[in-house]
């Protein structure tokens, strides 16, 4: 990994909407350094456990027009590895009463769990297809959970929160990663990013 970490408490109350901890890398250049740097401090917060990513386009740091576009390639290489995975599409907040006042245009909001297995996740072909502009992963207490997206279905922001051994929120094209986690303290989390 090139550079440092930066590891900071931000908050004593985890959130799924608000990390409580924050991990600053440094800032690169080059896009491929970024991206490496990024998944290399999502893999050693990975560990040996699996995860689930989320993606949801109202969280893209790209423009509107570009994030559907980006959903669907990621989708289609979910779809290529043959991964578990589930799809929704919403209207957006701008599809209110309210937003068909102010004559706001109408978009619709896309979301994807997809189930990653450990094996897969260090594997450089899914490394290749890395949600590179906003993603949420959710990494559980222990691998093999098959049923995670299922389960997550079912669930509150707040038993999502217990489930999870943390829940990280990254967009490459920011130099810092959100952590959310009830599970972990400031000394574990630097801990793991020493290692």
């Amino acid at each position: 990994m090139n550079g440092k970490i930066k590891v900071q408490e931000v908050s004593s109350l985890p959130s799924i909407d608000r990390p409580n901890f924050v991990l600053t890398l440094d800032h690169v250049r080059s896009r491929d350094s970024s991206i490496s740097n990024h998944y290399e401090a999502i893999t050693k917060l990975v560990g040996n456990d699996d995860l689930v990513i989320g993606l949801d386009t109202s969280l893209m740091s790209l423009p509107g027009s570009k994030c559907e576009s980006y959903f669907k390639l990621f989708l289609e290489a979910v779809r290529r590895l043959n991964l578990e995975y589930r799809c929704f599409e919403s209207a957006s907040d701008s599809e209110s009463f309210f937003a068909s006042l102010l004559k706001r245009k109408n978009t619709k909001k896309q979301e994807m769990l997809a189930y990653i297995p450990n094996e897969l996740w260090k594997q450089d072909e899914f490394r290749q297809s890395l949600p590179l502009y906003g993603a949420r992963y959710y990494i559980t207490k222990d691998s093999s959970d098959t049923q995670a997206i299922d389960k997550m279905l079912r669930m509150i922001d707040a038993e999502k929160l217990e489930y999870f051994r943390m829940i990280v929120f990254d967009s490459t094209v920011i130099d810092s990663i959100g952590i959310c986690s009830k599970h972990l303290t400031l000394v574990e989390l630097k801990k793991i990013m020493m290692e």
